[in-house]
Protein backbone atom coordinates (compact mmCIF):
# COMPACT_ATOMS: atom_id res chain seq x y z
CA UNK A 1 0.00 0.00 0.00
CA UNK A 2 1.14 3.37 -0.85
CA UNK A 3 -0.37 5.15 2.41
CA UNK A 4 1.24 2.21 4.74
CA UNK A 5 -1.32 2.08 6.68
CA UNK A 6 -3.45 -1.11 6.25
CA UNK A 7 -6.72 -1.25 6.34
CA UNK A 8 -9.49 -2.50 9.08
CA UNK A 9 -9.11 -6.41 9.24
CA UNK A 10 -6.18 -7.15 7.20
CA UNK A 11 -3.97 -9.99 8.46
CA UNK A 12 -1.26 -8.59 10.42
CA UNK A 13 2.21 -10.84 11.67
CA UNK A 14 3.38 -8.54 15.07
CA UNK A 15 6.88 -9.83 16.39
CA UNK A 16 6.84 -8.06 19.80
CA UNK A 17 10.43 -7.42 21.89
CA UNK A 18 9.98 -10.62 23.73
CA UNK A 19 10.69 -12.21 19.82
CA UNK A 20 6.91 -13.62 20.00
CA UNK A 21 5.69 -13.66 16.96
CA UNK A 22 1.66 -12.62 16.70
CA UNK A 23 -0.68 -12.91 13.62
CA UNK A 24 -4.32 -11.63 13.73
CA UNK A 25 -6.59 -9.60 12.19
CA UNK A 26 -5.88 -5.68 12.30
CA UNK A 27 -8.75 -4.64 14.88
CA UNK A 28 -7.76 -0.83 15.42
CA UNK A 29 -4.82 1.42 15.99
CA UNK A 30 -4.47 4.07 18.58
CA UNK A 31 -2.13 6.71 18.11
CA UNK A 32 -3.21 8.59 21.48
CA UNK A 33 -2.48 5.49 23.35
CA UNK A 34 0.15 4.22 20.81
CA UNK A 35 -1.78 0.95 20.86
CA UNK A 36 -2.48 -1.80 18.30
CA UNK A 37 -5.38 -4.38 18.98
CA UNK A 38 -5.37 -7.33 16.97
CA UNK A 39 -8.65 -9.69 16.63
CA UNK A 40 -8.56 -13.95 16.22
CA UNK A 41 -5.20 -13.72 17.32
CA UNK A 42 -2.58 -16.93 17.54
CA UNK A 43 0.78 -16.86 18.87
CA UNK A 44 3.27 -18.64 17.03
CA UNK A 45 6.21 -18.08 20.35
CA UNK A 46 9.74 -17.11 19.32
CA UNK A 47 10.02 -19.94 16.54
CA UNK A 48 13.66 -20.34 15.70
CA UNK A 49 14.54 -16.52 17.06
CA UNK A 50 17.72 -16.86 19.36
CA UNK A 51 16.12 -15.25 22.64
CA UNK A 52 16.78 -15.66 26.33
CA UNK A 53 13.61 -17.14 27.30
CA UNK A 54 12.08 -19.07 24.38
CA UNK A 55 8.11 -19.34 24.38
CA UNK A 56 6.02 -22.06 22.62
CA UNK A 57 3.79 -21.78 20.32
CA UNK A 58 0.39 -21.98 21.20
CA UNK A 59 -3.11 -23.28 19.30
CA UNK A 60 -5.60 -20.69 21.33
CA UNK A 61 -6.54 -18.55 19.19
CA UNK A 62 -7.58 -15.00 21.78
CA UNK A 63 -10.62 -12.70 21.06
CA UNK A 64 -8.16 -10.01 21.08
CA UNK A 65 -5.41 -8.62 21.84
CA UNK A 66 -3.94 -5.02 22.57
CA UNK A 67 -0.19 -4.42 22.02
CA UNK A 68 1.71 -1.42 23.29
CA UNK A 69 3.31 0.27 20.80
CA UNK A 70 7.23 0.84 21.82
CA UNK A 71 6.99 -3.25 22.76
CA UNK A 72 6.39 -4.24 19.06
CA UNK A 73 9.65 -4.83 17.42
CA UNK A 74 8.12 -5.70 13.39
CA UNK A 75 4.92 -5.48 12.05
CA UNK A 76 3.67 -7.00 8.74
CA UNK A 77 0.84 -6.60 6.53
CA UNK A 78 0.36 -10.40 5.08
CA UNK A 79 -3.18 -10.15 3.54
CA UNK A 80 -4.70 -6.70 3.01
CA UNK A 81 -8.70 -6.51 2.73
CA UNK A 82 -10.27 -4.78 0.13
CA UNK A 83 -11.08 -0.96 0.81
CA UNK A 84 -14.38 0.53 1.48
CA UNK A 85 -14.90 3.90 1.01
CA UNK A 86 -14.68 6.56 4.15
CA UNK A 87 -18.57 6.39 4.47
CA UNK A 88 -19.38 7.29 7.74
CA UNK A 89 -22.82 5.36 6.47
CA UNK A 90 -21.55 2.47 7.00
CA UNK A 91 -21.79 1.29 10.30
CA UNK A 92 -20.45 -2.19 9.85
CA UNK A 93 -19.01 -4.93 7.09
CA UNK A 94 -18.74 -8.51 6.93
CA UNK A 95 -15.83 -10.03 4.52
CA UNK A 96 -16.42 -13.25 2.53
CA UNK A 97 -13.97 -16.16 4.31
CA UNK A 98 -11.82 -16.72 1.38
CA UNK A 99 -10.77 -13.17 1.89
CA UNK A 100 -11.20 -12.96 5.13
CA UNK A 101 -10.06 -15.23 7.97
CA UNK A 102 -9.07 -18.11 6.12
CA UNK A 103 -12.50 -20.45 6.73
CA UNK A 104 -12.20 -19.81 10.38
CA UNK A 105 -14.81 -17.58 10.41
CA UNK A 106 -15.60 -14.06 9.04
CA UNK A 107 -14.26 -10.87 10.56
CA UNK A 108 -17.20 -8.62 11.31
CA UNK A 109 -15.72 -4.23 11.60
CA UNK A 110 -17.16 -3.95 15.13
CA UNK A 111 -16.55 -6.14 18.34
CA UNK A 112 -17.41 -5.39 21.50
CA UNK A 113 -14.83 -5.67 24.14
CA UNK A 114 -13.96 -4.03 27.66
CA UNK A 115 -10.20 -2.91 26.68
CA UNK A 116 -11.01 -2.03 22.76
CA UNK A 117 -14.52 -1.00 22.55
CA UNK A 118 -14.48 1.92 20.52
CA UNK A 119 -16.20 2.48 17.30
CA UNK A 120 -15.04 4.24 14.49
CA UNK A 121 -17.22 6.87 14.59
CA UNK A 122 -18.97 8.48 17.11
CA UNK A 123 -22.60 7.28 17.59
CA UNK A 124 -25.11 9.50 16.82
CA UNK A 125 -28.26 9.55 18.91
CA UNK A 126 -31.66 10.65 16.05
CA UNK A 127 -33.21 11.96 19.01
CA UNK A 128 -30.87 13.69 21.31
CA UNK A 129 -27.73 14.16 18.97
CA UNK A 130 -24.04 13.15 20.45
CA UNK A 131 -23.79 12.02 23.47
CA UNK A 132 -21.84 14.65 25.77
CA UNK A 133 -18.58 12.73 26.11
CA UNK A 134 -18.02 12.69 22.50
CA UNK A 135 -18.30 16.71 22.14
CA UNK A 136 -20.36 18.58 24.72
CA UNK A 137 -21.28 21.65 22.26
CA UNK A 138 -22.96 18.98 19.94
CA UNK A 139 -25.08 17.29 22.65
CA UNK A 140 -26.44 20.12 23.85
CA UNK A 141 -30.05 21.03 22.88
CA UNK A 142 -31.94 24.41 23.04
Amino acid sequence: MSSGMPELGSKISLISKADIRYEGRLFTVDPQECTIALASVRSFGTEDRETQYPVAPQSQVYDYILFRGSDIKDIQILKNVPSLPNDPAIVQMSVPPSLGSGGQGQFTGQYNHPVVGQTPYPQYHPMGGFPGSVHPQLSKTS
